[in-house]
């Protein structure tokens, strides 16, 4: 179909098969103009990526890009996700970053062959090098001693664009946008090359410049429920010093089993053993779960990039090229979070009863209403920057027929900030409560009485004792943690 890209695996098309034959003429006959037929695009991506493979040693995978920008996808994770053997394993904010090869996740990043990496890790994010500046990417699976040592699980070496490449002057622009419904967007991606050789008195010389910028505004959303948990029934024979739809708690030695495959049955009328001794108390139990998270993160991305090429040949017989690398990142980040823990008991009015329903035929809580339930909010803003720079400077000798030396020289220096600003409140109302048949305190609500105030500080929960209002404030070094389990 005309206009979309497109995108070449050598793994991909091994069973395609293409033949040309020829028909030997006769020395007698006459000479006739042969027509030169040039194959571009994707067949001669198939050719080369297939080439590529046919030629090394090693296990190797190779994309070609097609044409110039023509490599699809925005990055380079999400254009490997067709190599056979390599596995994508995470996607979120609006793209593939995460890769595996063959299951292992050690892998070796190289840029044109050289070492490449990040201020965040040993090997590159491979989801901020933008799919518009590459020519190549290889995927080796083996090691090979003219290569440097690789990971576990293989080396991924990404190739762009040299001016001794391409033929003579070469101009190319592209850009297309995406457009992001959920943040009501539209995000765009472009890229330029300008590149040229000429031959002189001093020899052959080239030069190239790519420059790449994609922006991505996306929005995640999600809601998640928390455990499904045992309570007390609301009406009937209930354990002794329990009170209707009051939360049972898993002691030491404990009451049920945890970790069970299907967890504790929901048939109607399934009981637990309340008595921990060898003595049996049986009583019925429902189901219900006990908290609600919800997450609505938005982000804007930027990632700007840049590649620039220099080469040399004064002879046939020596080549010098000057590279330079930029890749950046740019993204700032807020999370709006909303926590309900939904399994408090005391402040369900004179028919407890009344509060929930039942799915039919089981124990399973369908709804419920909780008068004071424990719960906080969450901001979260968060700024992060990467800045990789890479310079490298090659040459190439042939020293006759059967000798050739190659010298690389490359120095790389990458930075990387995070700044993160969180804010978070949470209900005035709680108390600290030892739970049933265990000793580990839990914070739960109460409007009233005389319990604790809860406060939230990041990722702790302090518990201090809430006074009356004849009492004066006491000091911060009355405060305890207060874990929840």
């Amino acid at each position: 179909m005309a206009g979309l890209n497109r995108i070449t695996s050598a793994s991909a098309v091994a069973a395609l098969s293409i033949s040309v034959s020829a028909v030997a003429q006769e020395a007698s006959a006459p000479a006739e103009p042969v027509e030169t037929v040039i194959v571009t695009g994707v067949r001669e991506s198939l050719s080369k990526g297939l080439q590529n493979k046919k030629e090394a040693t090693q296990v190797v995978e190779s994309i070609v890009a097609e044409d110039i920008g023509k490599l699809p996808d925005n990055n380079v994770i999400e254009a490997l996700q067709r190599v056979t053997g390599v596995q994508v394993t995470e996607r979120s904010g609006g793209e593939a970053n995460g890769i595996v090869i063959r299951g292992l996740n050690d892998i070796t990043t190289t840029w044109n062959g050289r070492n490449f990496f990040t201020g965040v890790g040993r090997s590159v994010q491979l989801q901020d090098i933008p799919a518009n500046l590459i020519s190549r990417i290889d995927v080796f699976k083996t090691r090979s001693s003219d290569q440097i040592e690789t990971g576990l699980a293989g080396q991924i070496d990404v190739r762009t664009r040299r001016p001794f490449d391409l033929p003579g002057m070469q101009l190319s622009f592209s850009a297309r946008a995406v457009d992001q419904e959920q943040r009501d967007s539209l995000d765009p991606n472009a890229s330029f090359l300008a590149a040229n050789t000429w031959d002189s008195d001093d020899g052959k010389f080239g030069a190239l410049i790519n420059v790449s910028f994609g922006r991505t505004r996306y929005r995640d959303q999600s809601v998640t429920a928390g455990a499904l948990v045992p309570f007390v029934t609301a009406d009937g024979p209930l354990p002794a010093g329990f009170t209707p739809l009051q939360r049972v708690f898993n002691g030491d030695p404990p009451i049920w089993q945890a970790g069970l495959d299907r967890g504790l049955p929901s048939e109607p009328g399934s009981v637990l053993d309340f008595d921990t001794s060898p003595a049996v108390a049986n009583f019925p139990y429902l189901l219900a779960r006990d908290a609600l998270f919800a997450s609505d993160f938005e982000a804007d991305r930027r990632r700007p990039a840049a590649n620039i090429a220099l080469q040399w040949a004064p002879n046939d017989s020596s080549e010098y090229t000057f590279e330079a690398f930029y890749q950046g990142y740019r993204e700032e980040m807020f999370n709006n979070l909303h926590f309900t823990f939904a399994d408090w008991w005391g402040t369900l009015g004179p028919d407890p009863a009344s509060t929930i329903t039942l799915y039919p035929d089981s124990n399973l809580i369908k709804t419920r209403v909780v008068g004071a339930p424990f719960g906080f909010n969450s901001g979260d803003s968060t700024d992060q920057s990467t800045d990789t720079y890479v310079y490298a400077l090659n040459g190439k000798w042939e020293i006759g027929d059967r000798l050739t030396l190659e010298a690389d020289l490359s120095v790389q220096t990458s930075q990387s900030a995070c700044l993160l600003r969180s804010v978070s409140t949470s209900m005035p109302a709680a108390a600290c409560l030892p739970g049933t048949s265990t000793t580990t305190p839990r914070c739960w609500m109460r409007r009233a009485g005389t319990w604790a105030s809860c406060s939230r500080t990041r990722a702790r929960i302090w518990v201090k004792p809430r006074r009356s209002p004849s009492t004066p404030i006491t000091n911060s070094a009355a405060m305890r943690p207060c874990s929840r389990s």
